[in-house]
């Protein structure tokens, strides 16, 4: 089946852009340019906080990081390691919010530490994560993020690996993240929407991201936008974005900052 390629913003219709209530944003490639948080795009997610229209973060990285970034800049919340975790900072105190019950989590971790033992058993060249020691659910393979990493033909077989035993996993632009339980982003951020923010609908938020693991949100939101980078995985997703920035990675987020702040002139 054919996709329909994503629109400019331009496109995005004036009554849409007003009724934005909330964004929901991927990290790696998405905010950041070249791997770093650029002080352009900081300045963008202080003038949305200004503006009151929360930005959540969404990644997969580590709750480590989470909790960093969280207590360091003006995000309202982030959910973590692909949709098990939510974090809200609220002053100075962190209240958490998890996608498993508690008997779930348990039996997750166990089976986390045995996929661990084992991945370094069968593959003696594997490259993990920096961040993994700062991990509570999934294990993230580097595959680009390092000099050291993880070369395409190791991690296709890791993948067959993962396959062979039901394990879920996704690829992002530096990573295979690999997990138990039958969680994702899109079920994190509805759960997030039902419990944290019931007023607001679905249709009110806007959802940016730039890599394949996010066809499932981008498929989900009527208000979906990819960064421009996002082109170069085209040709591997059956979900694109509803709408294209004109520009890469932190200046493309950048960009729908802009039209967002200007929401209530265009009118």
């Amino acid at each position: 089946m054919l996709q329909t390629l994503p629109l400019p913003l331009s496109a995005i219709p004036r009554q849409s852009l007003h009724d934005i209530q909330l964004i929901f944003s991927y990290l790696d490639g998405t905010l950041t340019t070249d791997g770093k948080l650029l002080d352009s795009t900081f300045q963008s997610l202080w003038n949305l906080k200004r503006a009151n229209i929360p930005v959540i973060l969404v990644t997969g990285r580590s709750l480590g990081w989470c909790e960093a970034l969280l207590r360091l800049s003006p995000f309202t919340g982030a959910i973590g390691e692909n949709g098990a975790e939510f974090l809200k900072l609220s002053q100075y105190h962190l209240e958490r919010f998890f996608f498993f019950s508690t008997t779930q989590r348990e039996r997750i971790f166990k089976k986390r530490s045995m996929l661990l033992r084992d991945l370094e058993k069968m593959f003696p060249n594997i490259a993990f994560a920096t961040d993994n020691h700062t991990r509570k659910y999934d294990i993230a393979i580097d595959h680009s993020e390092q000099n050291h990493a993880t070369s395409q033909e190791e991690l296709e077989r890791i993948k067959g690996f993962l396959k062979k035993w039901k394990v879920h996993y996704s690829v992002s632009s530096a990573h295979l993240n690999c997990w138990y339980g039958n969680v994702s982003k899109m079920a994190m951020i509805e759960k997030v929407l039902e419990k944290f923010f019931p007023s607001i609908k679905l249709s009110q938020c806007i959802y940016i991201g730039d890599s394949a693991n996010d066809e499932g949100t981008f498929k989900s939101f009527e208000l979906s936008i990819g960064v421009s980078n996002v082109r170069k995985y085209f040709s591997t997703m059956r979900h694109f974005p509803k709408y294209i920035t004109s520009v890469d990675e932190g200046f493309g987020f950048e960009e729908v900052a802009n039209i967002c702040l200007k929401k209530n002139k265009s009118l």
